[in-house]
C-alpha cells in the first residue's frame, strides 16, 4: 500500500522541513508583517500547525488552534510554554470563553474547507475581533492569466477547495466590511500563486459576544496608558 503526501506530512518535523523546502514559510513571514502585530497583543491562530514561527512573534499573548495532534504536541515542546495551544476545532463555546483577539491569523486554512464551513468560521473570527483588529488570510488560488506550471499547482494543492481572488473576497466581504485582497506568485521558489487577505470592520451582529478578556487596547486604556 502506497504512502500519501498527508500522511507524511503529518511528522510535523516533515512537514517544516517540506514548507521551508518549497519556501512555502516565506507566505507566513509576509502575512506575520502584513498583520503588523505588536507586544502585549492579543493573536488567535486558526491552524496554527506546527506553530515553527512563534519566534519571530513580538511578545503576544498567543492562542494556538489545529486539529493535528502531532503538530500541536510538536508546538507545545517547541514553545516551551509560550502560548496556548489546542488540539480541537474553534467553535462557537469558545467565543465567550477566549475573549477578543486583535489579530486573528489564517494561514493556509480557507482553501481546504467548503463555502459553508468558510462563512461559520470568517463568522466566528469577525465575533473574536476587538474593536480596530484585524484578520489575514494567505490560500492558494486561481486566476486568469496564470502560467502553466503554476495552475498545476493550484490545481493539484491538497487544497480540495482552492478558490479565485473574487470568490475569496465574496466571502470575507459577508462578515466584514473593508476587505482588501492582492495576489503574489513570488513568495515561494516554486512557481504558485497565492491570495493574501486582510480583513477588518466586522459587520454587526445580532448580539456581540461576552469578553473574559480584554483587547491589549482595552487593557492600555484602562491601566491608563496610550
Amino acid at each position: 500500500m502506497g504512502v500519501s503526501l498527508r500522511s507524511v506530512l503529518e511528522d510535523p518535523r516533515v512537514y517544516v522541513a517540506y514548507q521551508k523546502g518549497v519556501g512555502a514559510h516565506r507566505s507566513r513571514y509576509r502575512l506575520m508583517e502584513e498583520a503588523e502585530l505588536k507586544p502585549g497583543e492579543r493573536v488567535l491562530d486558526v491552524g496554527c500547525g506546527p506553530a515553527y514561527y512563534l519566534n519571530r512573534l513580538p511578545d503576544v499573548d498567543y492562542v494556538g488552534f489545529d486539529t493535528c495532534k502531532s503538530y500541536v504536541e510538536y508546538a507545545r515542546r517547541r514553545s516551551r510554554g509560550r502560548g496556548d495551544f489546542r488540539c480541537e476545532f474553534l467553535a462557537k463555546e469558545h467565543v465567550g470563553e477566549l475573549g477578543q483577539f486583535d489579530a486573528v491569523l489564517l494561514f493556509g486554512l480557507l482553501h481546504h474547507i467548503a463555502d459553508a464551513e468558510c462563512a461559520a468560521l470568517l463568522d466566528l473570527c469577525a465575533g473574536v475581533l476587538a474593536p480596530g483588529g484585524r484578520v489575514l488570510s494567505c490560500d492558494t488560488a486561481l486566476h486568469a492569466g496564470q502560467r502553466r506550471v503554476s495552475r498545476w499547482m493550484s490545481e493539484h494543492d491538497r487544497g480540495a477547495h482552492v478558490r479565485r481572488p473574487e470568490e475569496y473576497d465574496d466571502l470575507a466581504s459577508k462578515c466584514f466590511d473593508r476587505v482588501e485582497g492582492h495576489l503574489d506568485d513570488t513568495l515561494c521558489r516554486i512557481p504558485i500563486a497565492l491570495y493574501l487577505m486582510r480583513m477588518t470592520e466586522p459587520q454587526a451582529r445580532v448580539a456581540d459576544p461576552v469578553r473574559s478578556k480584554p483587547s491589549a487596547r482595552e487593557a492600555t486604556r484602562e491601566e491608563g496608558r496610550w
